[in-house]
This record gives C-alpha cells, sequence and structure tokens, in this order.
C-alpha cells in the first residue's frame, strides 16, 4: 500500500470551464521541453501493443476478439494506425480522476503511466474519457478543452489521429485488466464488449467527442 499527500484543489468536473482549464495546463505541460530527460525510458502508444493486447484475449471470447481485429484493421486500412503530431513528455494518463482545480490552477497527479511518446496521446485519453462518461455533451466539453489547448480551430489531421489514438488507450486499459484483474466470464463479456465497440467507433469516425468539434 502507498500513502500520498492529498492533491490541492477539487475534483475536475464535466464542465466547459474546468477544460478549458485542463486543456491549458495540459498545453503548459506539453511545452516544458526539459521534462523529456525526466521520463522514463518506456515508449508510449507502440502500435504492436495493440496486436499483443488482442491476442491475449482467451479462446472463450471470440466474438469479442474478432470485432477488434475487424475494427483495428479498418483503421489501418485507413492509414489511421500512427501516432502523428509532436512527440515529448505525455502524462499517459490525463483523464479527469488524476486532476484537481485549485483556484487558478490545475494539479496534476498519477504520473505512473509517463514517458516518451505522441503528445496528442493525452488529448486522446480526455477525448476518451469524455466519450465513455459525459454521452451527448461530449463534443462540447471537447470543444471547450482543445479552446484551452490553443486549438480551438478543427485540425483534420488531428481528429483523423485521434481517432487511433483512443483506440490505443483503450487498449491500454484492457492490457491493465489483462494484467492485474481477475474477472469472472459475465465481466470480460462486458470489458471486451465495451473495448469493440469504441474501436468501431473510431474506424467508423462516429465518436462522440470529436462529432461537434468542426
Amino acid at each position: 500500500m502507498a500513502v500520498f499527500q492529498v492533491a490541492a484543489g477539487e475534483p475536475v468536473r464535466a464542465r466547459p470551464d474546468d477544460l478549458r482549464a485542463a486543456g491549458a495546463a495540459l498545453a503548459d505541460l506539453h511545452g516544458q521541453t526539459q521534462l523529456a530527460a525526466l521520463a522514463p525510458q518506456r515508449e508510449l502508444a507502440a502500435e504492436g501493443e495493440i496486436d499483443r493486447t488482442i491476442a491475449r484475449i482467451e479462446d472463450g471470447f471470440a466474438t469479442e476478439r474478432a470485432r477488434l481485429v475487424a475494427a483495428v484493421a479498418d483503421l489501418r486500412g485507413q492509414g489511421m494506425n500512427r501516432a502523428a503530431g509532436p512527440a515529448g513528455f505525455c502524462h499517459g494518463d490525463f483523464r479527469m480522476a488524476n486532476l484537481h482545480r485549485a483556484i487558478d490552477r490545475i494539479v496534476m497527479f498519477d504520473f505512473d503511466d509517463c514517458g516518451l511518446g505522441p503528445q496528442w496521446l493525452d488529448l486522446a485519453t480526455v477525448g476518451w474519457w469524455l466519450e465513455l462518461a459525459t454521452g451527448d455533451g461530449a463534443a462540447e466539453l471537447w470543444r471547450a478543452f482543445l479552446t484551452g489547448y490553443d486549438r480551438a480551430k478543427y485540425d483534420a489531421e488531428l481528429g483523423n489521429f485521434l481517432r487511433w489514438l483512443v483506440a490505443v488507450q483503450h487498449l491500454r486499459s484492457l492490457r491493465f485488466l489483462q494484467d492485474y484483474c481477475q474477472l469472472d466470464t459475465e465481466t470480460w463479456v462486458d470489458a471486451l464488449g465495451s473495448a469493440a465497440g469504441m474501436v468501431e467507433r473510431a474506424a467508423s469516425a462516429s465518436l462522440r467527442f470529436l462529432g461537434g468539434s468542426r
């Protein structure tokens, strides 16, 4: 068990003002190029990790595995199989549960997954969280986040490669379950079905958070 000092501030909420503040804080983090020298030497968003994660799905879940294989192949067929954009220090798990807001600043914590990689992975993590947690309000909150990150203008390249990185991030979460959790069959079916649905929405360009980002 590990005990940490409580992070200052209150949890970041799913509201535009908090998402704008989170976007500005992430832009500031990404702009601190000196952090690259301090990052663990792990490669984030390596393409081969997706295949290794899918290969570990047990034979009893062949339907869900086939859906994931097909959706990943669809993304790759569209050229969405690489991480574009700037590379450097990444938080690695930049979701709202790992942020607090203390008046005029954002307090970040849980850097366990930090490393070097495509910095758009951190943006994709926010989009992924919005997709999972906020439903029809995801697009408005995403626009607020991008405004804070200073990318308010729609960027087709960013949108396209976020589709790939959202798939990467969801399969990273699936790999965590594979590595550290013992789940019953019903829970695995739910987890794998959720993963397949997310990657299918990414492949079909129907992610809710991106639907209103033009």
